[in-house]
């Protein structure tokens, strides 16, 4: 035997008030995306300098990251310059990985944002509302930025 609980009906308002809420949380959410998103460019660009100076003047590299580590942990360490290697080029890998990661998501929820953005678009007549990231962010799109998005 089944149990039937009858639910009270939810107001359209308040399922508009609550889709909304929910839309600026997910656009909250992006936001954030995007800063972390331009820290770890500034993070790869980072690493890439160290690639740089590894790969044309090892010996200061190395002379550098023990200077720093003495003057970060207190600790005097030598380190193997094809160990040092390994740690600038994993640290490469993982920056890289964590970015693609990170733009991935931010390109996935801009899709989910559009179908938000239908969603309260539903509630007006014929008005264009809620298209910060929808219609108005795809109208007129730059050139440039057709020609980086074709696969």
């Amino acid at each position: 035997m089944h149990l039937k609980i009858k639910m009270p009906s939810i107001s359209s308002d308040t399922k508009f008030q609550a889709l909304h809420e929910y839309y600026k949380d997910t656009f909250l959410n992006i936001k954030e995306s995007i800063k972390l998103r331009d820290k770890l460019v500034a993070l790869v660009l980072l690493v890439l300098v160290l690639v740089v100076l590894y790969t044309f003047w090892p010996a200061d590299a190395i002379t550098a990251f023990s200077q720093i580590t003495a003057q970060k942990i207190g600790i005097a360490i030598s380190v193997d310059g094809s160990f040092l290697g390994s740690i600038i080029w994993f640290a490469l890998l993982a920056t890289v990985v964590r970015y693609t990661q990170v733009v991935v998501y931010i390109e996935r929820q801009y899709a989910y944002i559009h179908h938000l953005e239908e969603e309260l678009h539903k509630n007006y007549d014929s008005e264009i509302v809620f298209t910060r990231e929808g219609k108005s962010y795809l109208n007129k799109y730059p050139i440039f930025s057709d020609w980086i998005c074709l696969p």
